[in-house]
């Protein structure tokens, strides 16, 4: 029997390394970790009554918030320490002070915040605002809209369904016109039919003849 000679065009390329491969599985694990603490962070929050209003700021001009200008800094306060001592660092030092990088990265440091205070204000509403978890139910399930005329490829499907069903409509006069055997009430139903199978834009189905 011949000896089996490793086939080095299956084998995993060189350039996924032992310290990526290590990296990714981590990064899995702390992503799971994430979901469990953010899921402890939400019920905790709830038992506490806090409250999603809490997490709109109350300088906004919507009325809607329930917090106080001392418990929303405590809240994108706590978000700020997740970040790491070097995101607090930056906080507290003057603009004029900070590198153009350092501006960058205090800049992405408040947007995280930012999205993090939106996304717990959704955790808690999905879990305490029934009508608000209806209409997020609702959205995920609407059926997708047509597109708008003016589409090209829907107005170029609309051309060839108008195209297909003239083609329809002159084989039914011929028939009329020559074998006098179909009823009007038979080509009605007949020429909605086939509109009916036309009102696919993209798919747009021409008879043949």
């Amino acid at each position: 029997m011949a000896k089996l000679i490793k086939n080095e065009a299956r084998a995993c390329p060189k350039r996924f390394t032992p310290k990526a491969e290590s990296l990714l599985t981590k990064s899995v694990t702390a992503e799971g970790k994430g979901r469990i603490a953010a899921q402890a962070c939400t019920d905790q929050m709830i038992a506490d009554d806090l409250k999603w209003t809490d997490f709109i700021s109350p300088a906004g001009k919507t009325g809607k918030s329930t917090s106080t200008p001392e418990l929303h800094k405590a809240l994108k306060d706590a978000i700020l320490k997740g970040l790491g001592a070097n995101a607090v660092k930056l906080t507290r030092l003057p603009v004029k002070s900070l590198s153009e990088a350092d501006k960058a990265t205090k800049d992405a440091n408040n947007k995280l915040i930012g999205r993090k205070m939106g996304a717990q204000l959704k955790a808690i509403r999905l879990r305490t605002d029934d009508v608000y978890r209806a209409s997020q139910s609702k959205a995920k399930t609407k059926a997708p809209q047509q597109p708008k005329t003016g589409d090209k490829v829907v107005d170029e499907a609309n051309a060839l369904s108008l195209k297909a069903i003239k083609k329809e409509t002159d084989l039914q006069n011929w028939h009329v016109n020559n074998l006098g055997q179909i009823t009007a009430i038979e080509i009605g139903k007949l020429r909605s039919k086939i509109i009916d199978l036309l009102k696919v834009p993209h798919t747009p189905v021409e008879p043949n003849h």
